[in-house]
C-alpha cells in the first residue's frame, strides 16, 4: 500500500517534467507554443511561492491541470487547442497569484504584529528598546507598502520585521527574574518601614504599596509584563512617598524636642555662662528646619541630633556647675555647723560636760570626677565619641567631656595619646527635702535646749 502511494506521488512529480520533455522533442516537427508553456509553468511556480495552495487552491489546481492538458494536446499534435489550454493555465495562475498576494501579506503582517504586541506586553520598550524600535519601524513600512498594493514587498518587509520583534520579545522575557527581584525588594523595604514607625505617618501610602504589589504579581503571572512593570513602578513610587513622610514626621519630632529642651536651657540661671553653646544649638535647629522645608530630611535629622546632643551636654555642664556650687555651699554650711558644735562643746566643757562625737548631717558631698588617659592604638584610635561610650555607655555625651577639658582640647576631633581627661559624672537632680523634717529638727533642738537647761539647774542645786 505504501509503495503504491509513493509511486503515485512520484508520478505526479515527474509526469509534468516528462511531458514537457516530450513536447520539446516534438517541437522540431510541429509549431509547439514553447514560450507560452514556459510562461505558464513560471506563473504556476510563482503562485506556489505565494502560497496559492492555501489562499487560491482552485485557481492553482486549474492552472496545473490546463498546463498538463496542453502537453497531451501537443502529443496529439493539436497545437491550436494546446495553445488555448496554455493561455488558460497562465490566466488561472495569475488569478491565483493576484488572489494570494494580499492575503499572504496580511497574514505575515498580522503574525509579526502579534509577536510585536507580545513584546510590548512584556515591556520590551523598556528592556529591549533598540529591537522594539526597529521592529516597529519595519512594521509601519510593511503597512505602507500594503496600502500601496505592493503586497509582495509588504510580505517581505513583514518577514524582516518579525526578526527584531522576536528578539525584543525574548529579551523582555529574560527580564522577568529582574522584575521578580524588584517586587521582593519593595516588599521587604515596606516591611522594614512598618517596623520603623512608617504606619504612624504614612498608613495610606503603605497600603497603596501593598495593593500595587499585589496587582504586579497578578500581571506577572499572566505574562503581562508591561502592566506588571507599571504596577511595580507605582509601588516603588508610593514606597518612596511613604519613606519621605515618615522621615519628615520623625525629623519634625526631633526638632520639636530640641526646641523644648533648648527652651528649658534658656531659662536656666546659668544661661549666660553657656551662651555660645545655646546660640550654636539655636542655629542648628533653625538650619534643620530650613532643610526640613527643603525636604532634605536626612540633613535635617542630622542637625536635629547634633542640637539635641549639644543641648544635653550643655545641660549636663549646667548641672555640674550647680553641683559644684552646691558642694561649696554644703562645705560652708558644714564648716559653720562644725564651728557651732565646737563652740557648744567648749561651753559644755567649761561646765564640766562632754559632748558626743561628730554627729551625722544631711549634707552629702558632690559626686567625684574620674580620670581617663588617652591610649595609643593605630588600628582603633581613641576619640571623644568612644570615650563617652566607654564611660557613660552613651556616645552622644561626648560634649560633656569636651566642656570639662577645654583647657587641653583645642579641637574635639583631635586628641593625643597620654592626655589625661577629667571625666565628670552625669549630674543627678537634687531631691527636695521633705517639709516634715524641719519640725523634727526644731523638736530636737528644743529637746537639747531643755536637757541643757535641766543639767544647768541640777548643777546649780548641787553647788548650793
Amino acid at each position: 500500500m505504501k509503495s503504491g502511494t509513493r509511486a503515485m506521488r512520484n508520478y505526479r512529480v515527474y509526469m509534468p517534467v516528462i511531458a514537457f520533455a516530450a513536447v520539446f522533442m516534438l517541437a522540431c516537427d510541429i509549431d509547439v507554443p514553447i514560450k507560452e508553456m514556459s510562461e505558464a509553468k513560471t506563473t504556476i511556480t510563482r503562485a506556489t511561492q505565494v502560497k496559492a495552495e492555501k489562499y487560491a487552491p482552485e485557481e492553482l489546481k486549474q492552472a496545473k491541470e490546463r498546463l498538463m492538458n496542453s502537453h497531451g494536446l501537443v502529443m496529439d499534435k493539436e497545437v491550436k487547442k494546446a495553445k488555448e489550454e496554455v493561455d488558460l493555465s497562465t490566466k488561472a495562475g495569475l488569478s491565483a497569484i493576484e488572489k494570494s498576494l494580499p492575503l499572504l501579506a496580511k497574514d505575515e503582517l498580522d503574525e509579526t504584529k502579534k509577536i510585536y504586541t507580545e513584546a510590548e506586553q512584556l515591556d520590551a520598550p523598556r528592556s529591549a528598546p533598540e529591537e522594539f524600535s526597529s521592529a516597529g519601524a519595519a512594521i509601519r513600512e510593511a503597512e505602507s507598502l500594503a496600502e500601496g498594493k505592493k503586497y509582495w514587498d509588504s510580505y517581505l518587509k513583514a518577514k524582516d520585521a518579525a526578526v527584531p520583534s522576536r528578539e525584543a520579545r525574548d529579551k523582555a522575557m529574560a527580564s522577568i527574574p529582574t522584575l521578580e527581584k524588584e517586587i521582593e525588594r519593595i516588599s521587604q523595604e515596606t516591611d522594614t518601614l512598618k517596623k520603623n514607625r512608617g504606619e504612624e505617618f504614612a498608613a495610606q501610602d503603605i497600603a497603596a504599596v501593598g495593593a500595587n504589589l499585589g496587582d504586579a504579581k497578578t500581571s506577572l503571572q499572566n505574562k503581562s509584563m508591561k502592566d506588571a512593570f507599571a504596577k511595580a513602578k507605582d509601588a516603588g513610587a508610593m514606597l518612596q512617598t511613604a519613606k519621605d513622610k515618615t522621615d519628615q514626621g520623625i525629623t519634625a519630632e526631633k526638632l520639636d524636642k530640641a526646641d523644648a529642651d533648648l527652651k528649658k536651657l534658656s531659662e536656666s540661671e546659668f544661661r549666660n555662662d553657656f551662651s555660645a553653646d545655646i546660640a550654636k544649638a539655636t542655629d542648628l535647629i533653625a538650619k534643620g528646619r530650613e532643610d526640613l522645608t527643603a525636604k532634605s530630611y536626612g540633613t535635617s535629622a542630622q542637625k536635629a541630633d547634633e542640637a539635641i546632643a549639644l543641648i544635653a551636654a550643655t545641660g549636663a555642664a549646667i548641672e555640674k556647675k550647680k553641683n559644684e556650687i552646691k558642694a561649696e555651699e554644703d562645705k560652708a554650711k558644714q564648716a559653720e555647723l562644725d564651728r557651732k558644735k565646737a563652740d557648744e562643746a567648749a561651753k559644755l566643757a567649761e561646765a564640766g560636760k562632754t559632748v558626743d562625737k561628730k554627729e551625722k548631717t544631711d549634707i552629702q558631698p558632690a559626686a567625684q570626677a574620674t580620670e581617663y588617659v588617652v591610649v595609643y592604638n593605630p588600628q582603633n584610635r581613641d576619640c571623644l565619641w568612644k570615650i563617652a561610650q566607654n564611660v557613660y555607655q552613651d556616645p552622644m555625651m561626648w560634649p560633656l567631656i569636651y566642656l570639662a577639658n577645654k583647657d587641653q582640647i583645642k579641637d574635639p576631633d583631635l586628641i593625643f595619646p597620654g592626655q589625661k581627661f577629667v571625666i565628670p559624672p552625669v549630674p543627678k537632680k537634687e531631691e527636695p527635702k521633705k517639709v516634715a523634717d524641719k519640725p523634727n529638727e526644731e523638736k530636737k533642738d528644743a529637746k537639747d535646749t531643755k536637757e541643757t537647761k535641766e543639767t544647768s539647774e541640777t548643777r546649780d542645786k548641787k553647788v548650793e
